[in-house]
């Protein structure tokens, strides 16, 4: 388990390492930190697919910033900085008119 938990130091969202620590803890009956292994991994996942279902929205609706700003937040919960900065950035920029 030493390994696993070294490879999430370094990237706590990597669900795949997370799930394999959790099924080795189930192994090696800690149930308890296994299942909170899971949801984590499961929080996750959940997070990752509404950024997924919102992540063309901002584009559709170039005129609410209050789109773009959620797709921010939801990076910052993924712990992507860079896309939070980047979705931030597009809410303060100016909006086209459509001709």
């Amino acid at each position: 388990m030493e390994p696993l938990q070294r490879l999430l130091a370094t990237d706590l969202n990597d669900h795949e390492v997370r799930y394999l620590l959790a099924m080795n803890l189930e192994h090696a009956g800690d149930t308890v930190r296994s299942r909170k292994e899971m949801k984590r991994m499961e929080d996750f996942l959940s997070l990752r697919n509404r950024a997924e279902d919102l992540y063309d929205l901002p584009m559709r609706a170039s005129n609410n910033p209050e789109y773009r700003e959620n797709s921010a937040s939801i990076c910052d919960e993924l712990g992507r900085p860079e896309l939070a900065r980047m979705w931030r950035d597009a809410a303060k920029a100016p909006r086209l008119r459509p001709r």
